[in-house]
């Protein structure tokens, strides 16, 4: 028996299985696509919506929407609340994937 054998490593697709694959995959990449679509076409009417005016594309509303006070504060609170959200999830993750990378090592597990 083999190390792959006894450890239920998954082997490479080959031959037929490669068609089994095929057919799996071409539905899921297909969702994936149809929700991107859809996705962009909001995104995509806001920000043509946003640029252009009456005489053609304008980037002044942006601009003086970006200068506000508020729409700056907002930036900030996002970017704040993401940076230490992160650090508290490194934290608090760190120390755990240490413990269970301990543990693995006393068992002797590879």
């Amino acid at each position: 028996m083999t190390l792959a054998q006894s450890h239920n490593v998954p082997r490479p697709a080959t031959g037929a299985r490669l068609g089994e694959l095929a057919g799996r995959v071409t539905p899921a990449l297909l969702a994936i696509l149809a929700v991107a679509v859809l996705a962009a076409l909001p995104l995509g009417r806001l920000v043509i919506t946003a640029l252009i005016g009456p005489t053609g594309i304008d980037f002044g509303p942006v601009a003086a929407r970006l200068m506000r006070s508020a729409t700056q504060k907002a930036i900030f609170n996002t970017l704040d609340t993401a940076l230490f959200g992160a650090l508290l999830a490194l934290s608090i993750g760190a120390p755990f994937a240490f413990l269970v990378a301990l543990t693995d090592a006393l068992r002797g597990s590879p």
